[in-house]
């Protein structure tokens, strides 16, 4: 190989032949040793990627009445006894879908049968107690809005998710650099020395989780995300609960998994490389393997209110108890604690003034 063969380990130009035996970067300037040199366009190319996940069969179908909610169009699943209540004709018994808060009708897809269910931990009365707790304290809330009313309307829904286990290695080259400083008698001189580090290693991951349904993402957003210790093999019976039917693919998934194991390998090696005032990953490749896929049913406590035009949803986590949500807020109050607030202000202000 040719001294220009050689890329240089900062900038990538073909280094050239220097003084003293060394080659140096036209472009930045810094020397390396041909021997050096030669090592790290050796290693430079980590490889490329090697992700193989296994091939999901979502060809078993749950024995469940399904049913479409008109305003969102999730699809859901529900018990046999409950497909009279999957018509909007049923007044105030209709089911309604918990995301949006409109009525669910008879029709939609089938519901893939899941692998494994997670059982409810928290029942409807932890449930209440947890949202009139959310909602005390909010002077804010619109006229009319009970919370009271509001909790007795929470619904006890299973989440679809994708469930991964995997092995996974890594190879990466990082640069790193150690930087000193030489004081002299009049000026001070600043020494970078530039390395490169190579790491690998090995990891195994279980329940990398993924929400499988379009509306559940858009819907829970920050909500609390499962560890799902405790679940249990699925039996084969439809859920005594409304159940999401998955619409991401296990596909999707895997690919949003595979990302996620790249990440925590990059800060696993990264990690790793100790002792230097500054680093860089340069390359890497990512291998996975041994992977298992499952489909798995998570339970939720959620209740959605409509006002104004926009939906406000409160979510409980039906294994941890863990609550996030949002609820709406009137802006007549609002305007009228704002008036207060300024008056009280004024008020203070006019004390003052006489006072000084």
């Amino acid at each position: 190989m040719s001294l220009n063969a050689y890329p240089c380990p900062h900038c990538g130009s073909a280094l050239e032949e220097a003084d003293g035996g060394m080659l140096r970067c036209p472009s930045c300037g810094i020397g390396i040793a041909e021997k050096n040199a030669a090592e790290f366009s050796r290693e430079s190319d980590c490889g490329p990627d090697s992700i193989t996940w296994d091939e999901y069969d979502p060809i078993k179908v749950l024995e469940a009445v399904t049913g479409e909610c008109v305003q969102c169009g999730t699809i859901f699943a529900v018990p046999a006894e409950a497909a009279q209540y999957l018509n909007e004709n049923a007044g105030e018994d209709a089911a309604h879908c918990p995301f949006c808060d409109s009525v669910v009708t008879a029709g939609g897809a089938a519901a893939p049968l899941p692998d494994l269910i997670v059982p409810f931990k928290k029942d409807r009365q932890a449930a209440e107690d947890a949202f009139l707790r959310f909602c005390s304290f909010k002077p804010l809330l619109p006229k009319g809005f009970s919370p009271n009313s509001r909790a007795k309307l929470l619904k006890k829904v299973y989440i679809p998710l994708w469930v991964m286990d995997c092995s996974a290695k890594s190879k990466q080259r990082f640069e790193a650099e150690k930087t000193r400083t030489k004081r002299g008698d009049s000026a001070k001189t600043i020494q970078t020395d530039v390395f490169m580090t190579l790491r690998e290693g090995s990891a195994k991951y279980k329940d990398i989780c993924e929400v499988a349904s379009t509306s559940a993402v858009k819907s829970l957003g920050k909500a609390d995300l499962p560890v799902l210790s405790g679940a249990e093999p699925f039996s084969g019976k439809a859920p005594e609960a409304m159940t999401v039917v998955s619409d991401i693919p296990a596909e999707d998934a895997h690919k949003s998994a595979a990302e996620r194991v790249r990440s925590s390998m990059n800060k696993l090696l990264s990690d790793s490389v100790k002792g230097y005032t500054h680093k860089k990953l340069r390359s890497g490749a990512l291998t996975i393997c041994d992977a298992q896929t499952k489909l798995a049913l998570f339970p939720m406590w959620i209740v959605s209110t409509k006002y104004k035009k926009k939906t406000y949803r409160f979510i409980m986590n039906g294994c941890t108890g863990k609550t996030s949500g949002e609820l709406p807020f009137s802006k007549a109050k609002l305007a009228i604690l704002c008036a207060f607030v300024t008056a009280g202000i004024a008020a203070v202000g006019s004390a003052l003034s006489l006072l000084l």
